[in-house]
């Protein structure tokens, strides 16, 4: 029979080859798909599923990782590691991951803003050095209007840039040397972006996902660290479990939520014409975040294990706790929030939600929640084994 351990390596296995091959789903669902079902369908089925793994992930955190640290705190004062206190020590680290994260992409967002507008100030401003005079009124009038069109895309999509998370935000390497970035916008297959007037012509649509080469590698790279934080995480949290049965409960509200994440990315990413190598980089990387993470969990689990001193019990309570405000930032400010804004299906997105939560909270009634007493062996450890 496998230990625990050995449970970890192969949910996290399964979990890599899960989401990878998700990612390879989508190069092959995306035509059949659009080509039987409407777009806008399309999306609102997608949005649902998306809800369904939001629901998931709020169970896991409220359900199961909560309670658990709970358990732990309290273990750590009776074993004298922690002074008695009331102070809610398991919701304040939660809280502090949550804030973590908050910091990380509010950062990487101030960056990546700097630097589309710098090099869109420079850009304008090389184009007022060369750009030569108009020769008649008319010819002043219809570059002014144009220069205003300019000047309101570019505000309008700075704005939008701004409000989005940086999981949301696809940054790759096209064909042109450009890197895209998009989500839900009006974007073309080469990553500009339409501004929807025909008079204006090609002057007027701008590149205004884009950032010109000597850029790009920080700004990719970045973005990519931003999109792995969180499946780092959470595969941190998974390798922090000390029963094997908690493994699989959490295996699975991770991968309904994974499963839909890397599909949608996916076919997000198709969307916007990235290149196959990019794309199939991108989505190794984004598949190896949770092994990884669970790799270094179970690394400190395993420490702690043949420890007994306070580090060896607060550590992993610490840790985990900061990996469920995680999974807690992921639900509202990301998944929740994004889907919330989209209009249409607003009852539908909710019933998703509550059915996603609703599993994970009948498997935590079957199961029962012990969290590493063998007295309390449950029907969950009969299904498992």
């Amino acid at each position: 029979m496998l230990s625990t351990d050995g449970h970890k390596a192969v949910a996290l296995t399964v979990m890599f080859f899960v989401t990878l091959s998700c990612s390879m789903l989508a190069l092959y669902v995306r035509n059949l798909f659009y080509k039987h079902v409407s777009n806008s369908r399309a999306k609102f089925i997608l949005s649902g599923c998306l809800c369904f793994g939001a629901g998931v992930l709020m169970s896991t955190v409220f359900l199961h990782i909560l309670p658990e640290n709970r358990e732990t705190f309290q273990t750590a004062m009776e074993e004298n590691y922690l002074a008695e206190t009331e102070y809610p020590i398991a919701e304040i680290m939660m809280c502090v991951g949550f804030f973590v994260v908050y910091f990380i992409e509010e950062t990487v967002h101030t960056c990546l803003d700097r630097h589309h507008y710098e090099k869109h100030h420079h850009n304008h401003s090389d184009m007022q050095i060369t750009q030569k005079g108009p020769k008649t009124s008319e010819e002043a009038k219809a570059n002014a209007k144009k220069l205003r069109a300019t000047v309101d895309r570019c505000s309008e999509l700075r704005d939008s840039f701004s409000r989005r998370s940086v999981i949301s935000l696809a940054v790759f390497t096209t064909d042109h040397g450009q890197v895209n970035h998009g989500y839900d916008g009006d974007v073309t297959k080469s990553g500009g972006v339409e501004n929807g007037s025909p008079e204006d012509g090609s002057q007027t649509k701008l590149q205004g996902h884009a950032f010109v080469k000597d850029g790009s590698l920080v700004s990719t790279a970045m973005a990519v660290i931003a999109l792995c934080f969180h499946g780092l995480m959470e595969g941190m949290s998974l390798g922090l479990e000390e029963e094997y049965k908690d493994v699989w409960i959490l295996f699975g509200a991770l991968s309904a939520h994974k499963i839909f994440l890397s599909f949608s990315m996916s076919i997000e990413l198709l969307e916007l014409g990235v290149p196959l190598k990019p794309f199939l980089l991108t989505m190794f990387i984004f598949a190896m975040a949770s092994p990884v993470g669970g790799l270094i969990g179970a690394l400190v689990a395993g420490y702690t294990a043949e420890h007994d001193n306070a580090a060896s019990v607060l550590a992993p309570a610490f840790l985990q706790s900061i990996s469920g405000g995680t999974i807690l930032y992921v639900t509202f400010c990301e998944v929740l929030e994004r889907e919330r804004a989209k209009e249409g299906g607003g009852h539908m997105k909710l019933c998703c939600l509550v059915l996603g939560f609703g599993v994970l909270a009948g498997l935590e009634t079957v199961g029962g929640h012990h969290h590493g007493h063998p007295a309390n062996e449950t029907l969950m450890g009969e299904i498992i084994t």
